[in-house]
């Protein structure tokens, strides 16, 4: 699933929104539908088109595939990925 997303965003059929609340609104839907994605790790703020992502990941794969999504949204302009890695804590048996 990573894979296909990371391979480039799908073809905007949507019509293009400049209204930031709703392309807001459109990344979150969108992030929430992947099961790999964990949106409760991740904030979306976007202002004139660009797209500020704050908070942590996984990996870089889920780094890449989530900023791919936000991509793919019509009326985003810029991505900028401010997010930490923090890979998930191995539990000791």
């Amino acid at each position: 699933m990573v894979r296909a997303r990371a391979a480039g965003p799908a073809p905007a059929l949507e019509p293009a929104s400049t209204d930031d609340r709703e392309i807001r609104a459109r990344i979150v839907e969108k992030l929430r539908s992947e099961p790999w994605a964990n949106c409760w790790n991740t904030s979306v703020f976007v202002s004139a088109g660009v797209v500020e992502l704050w908070g942590t990941v996984d990996s870089e794969a889920m780094r890449k595939a989530s900023r791919i999504v936000a991509e793919g949204v019509p009326g985003v302009t810029e991505v900028r990925d401010r997010r930490g890695f923090q890979p998930h804590p191995v539990s000791a048996m």
